[in-house]
């Protein structure tokens, strides 16, 4: 049987029976004899254990779910490139991967987009716990993909359709503001330094950096926070591809508020989520100055999403309630904090940064309510309005103009992106050295312009089992004394142009490897080592850029073995240089041959016990 929301109440009512009963919960559903590229196997007669049956009951309930489908997932199939997509109707669909960019790297995950005419696919896995997490659109239907834990998936057929009830400020009271309030931060690592901010120009290789928290009633429900949160991103920057939105958002913080948002209505979450002295989430304005973070969105369990209107870094807040992220809800807020406004429906002021809903019913924009399409409803698309824009409309096969002078959110975005991405500043050169333990279900991204850089001799920065997260920068990471990335985290380091400072083959990421099909941390740590500090200082290559040889100077602090490798852009192994030799203390010296490869940028990775640094090495004719 199709369980859907008519049966969802007496569903539920069984499933608790059996759980109170301490039995198994046992569900029917709708097998289809086609398989989704051998990916998506749907499933019947399932087993399901107290956890699954949790979160399965929770879906059922969720006011946008109209139909569920439970599948098993074949995580190797993501290693493709395309993808056919056959759902249980016997509908199929193809999907080509999009190459991956910056914003679509979370770590050590990856995410699978593929976007072509009436289709859009964004799949998060999480390999550790076998979960699945995501995001379909197929000929204007949305579905969204959630994982009940333990390898079981459902596929979710969404709808929204007169559920929304986005609010702006102006309709609900000011709250405290930071201006009003100054923030204090008891990190010293959260002291802002006016001398040490990189100068924000906004291009291809700058993004607006975003964090996003979650409430208890959030983390209840959903088994896979950070892939939800991973998901917004994606379909935002999908939208504002889409529609000539000249900007991308980066994930840079997942954590936990421990903010319970139970009848309370989201006007009063947002004023206590940004306002600054009242002791309630205040910890997020650390978070923000840690993480540079230029947005904040909370995910919540209540209302539909509410933001203000005003570009100012105080009011970039933002509430999305978990259900509405396939609908497009968390980056409609993100817009309102770029000052873009709704459908003249649903707002009657004077600005030109308005939605806009086809007149026929046909579709309507991100921004715009389904009031914008006259008496009828009509399906919300990933597109943002604008009189440059166009939709392709599958039924009519027909492209359609997305709006005009004064329906145009893709002119409130570009006018004021330049605004927003300056909100924080990233420093140029990092060093923190405070203390840090990121727990289960959390993912924490720091940042530098040209260096980024953690060492301590009283703390720790502590990435703990079942978190994630990287370190990046322009130049070079160095993760030194009191770094622990433990057993059962996925954190990555890398170097990656953030703003100004270099470019690295248009702005894509690179991650170094070890040489073969399965990327390394740069750094590893084993929890039963000894953490002592063997530092790799004072290191000049000259000269660089180089036509043909580089030499490369450093100095050790203390007698200790080193290993110099060279990776291409790619991260593939070029060269090894120095080979895990045991070095004396003092400044030593190696060349880098590079006469018989091709012009390009290059990384020498320098790896000590628990020291790492890696150099950009540009290679030229």
């Amino acid at each position: 049987m199709n369980i859907n929301k008519s049966v969802g109440s007496k569903a539920n009512a069984w499933f608790s029976y059996i759980t109170r009963a301490g039995m198994i919960a046992v569900l029917v559903v709708m097998l289809s004899s086609s398989a989704w590229a051998n990916s998506f196997r749907y499933v019947q007669n399932v087993k399901m254990d107290k956890e699954q049956t949790h979160y399965y009951n929770v879906i059922l309930s969720d006011e946008t779910t109209v139909n569920t489908y439970l599948f098993t997932f074949d995580f190797e199939k993501l290693k493709s490139d395309d993808l056919v997509i056959n759902l249980p109707d016997g509908s199929t669909y193809f999907a080509h991967r999009r190459p991956v960019t910056p914003t679509m790297k979370f770590g050590s995950r990856e995410m699978w987009v593929g976007v072509s005419q009436g289709v859009e696919v964004h799949l998060v896995p999480q390999l550790e716990e076998r979960m699945l997490t995501g995001h379909l659109l197929l000929d204007g239907k949305i579905y969204s993909v959630r994982s009940l834990t333990n390898g079981l998936q459902v596929l979710v057929e969404y709808d929204d359709t007169g559920l929304e009830t986005c609010g702006t400020t102006a309709k609900v009271d000011e709250p405290v503001l930071e201006k009003d309030v100054p923030f204090v931060p008891t990190n010293p690592d959260a002291k802002e330094s006016s001398t040490n901010k990189a100068v924000v120009v906004l291009n291809d290789e700058c993004y607006i950096r975003v964090l996003v928290g979650y409430t208890l009633e959030a983390a209840a429900n959903e088994a896979d926070e950070v892939g939800l949160a991973m998901t917004a991103i994606s379909l935002a920057n999908t939208g504002y591809s889409n529609s000539g939105v000249d900007q991308e958002i980066q994930l840079v913080r997942v954590y936990f508020t421990g903010y319970s948002d139970a009848g309370k209505a989201q006007g009063t979450v947002l004023n206590e989520w940004r306002a600054t002295g009242d002791g309630i989430m205040d910890d997020v304005h650390t978070e923000r100055t840690l993480h540079r973070a230029d947005m904040c969105a909370l995910i919540t369990n209540i209302g539909s999403g509410i933001a203000s209107t005003t570009v100012t870094a105080a009011n970039a807040f933002s509430l999305t309630n978990r259900t509405f992220i396939s609908g497009f809800t968390f980056h409609h807020e993100l817009g309102h904090n770029h000052s873009c406004q709704h459908d003249p429906t649903a707002y009657g002021g004077a600005s030109n940064y308005r939605g806009y809903g086809h007149p026929l019913g046909y579709f309507r924009t991100v921004m715009a309510y389904g009031s914008a399409c006259g008496a009828g409803s009509c399906t919300r698309v990933n597109e943002f309005s604008g009189p440059s824009n166009f939709y392709f409309y599958a039924p009519t096969s027909t492209n359609y103009v997305t709006g005009d002078a004064t329906h145009n959110n893709v002119a409130g975005h570009n006018n004021n992106n330049g605004t927003v991405v300056a909100h924080r500043q990233i420093q140029v050169a990092l060093s923190y050295s405070g203390a840090y333990n990121f727990g289960n279900h959390e993912y924490a991204n720091f940042a530098g312009e040209n260096t980024a850089t953690y060492s301590s001799g009283t703390n720790q920065m502590i990435y703990s089992s079942g978190s994630e997260g990287s370190i990046s920068a322009g130049n070079s990471v160095t993760l030194g004394e009191g770094f622990w990335a433990k057993s059962g985290t996925t954190f990555e380091a890398y170097l990656e142009p953030t703003c100004t400072s270099i470019s690295l083959n248009g702005g894509s990421t690179t991650t170094l490897q070890s040489g073969n099909d399965d990327a390394s941390n740069m750094v590893s740590t084993k929890e039963e080592s000894k953490n002592t500090d063997l530092g790799i200082e004072d290191i000049k290559v000259f000269p660089n850029p180089f036509s043909e040889t580089a030499t490369i100077r450093y100095t050790l602090n203390e007698e200790g073995s080193i290993a110099i490798r060279i990776f291409d852009f790619n991260g593939k192994l070029v060269t090894t240089l120095v080979d895990d030799t045991n070095h004396s203390k003092g400044q030593h010296s190696v060349t880098f041959d590079g006469s018989k490869l091709p012009a390009g940028m290059y990384h020498c990775r320098m790896t000590t016990k628990n020291n790492v640094k890696v150099i950009a090495l540009s290679l030229s004719r």
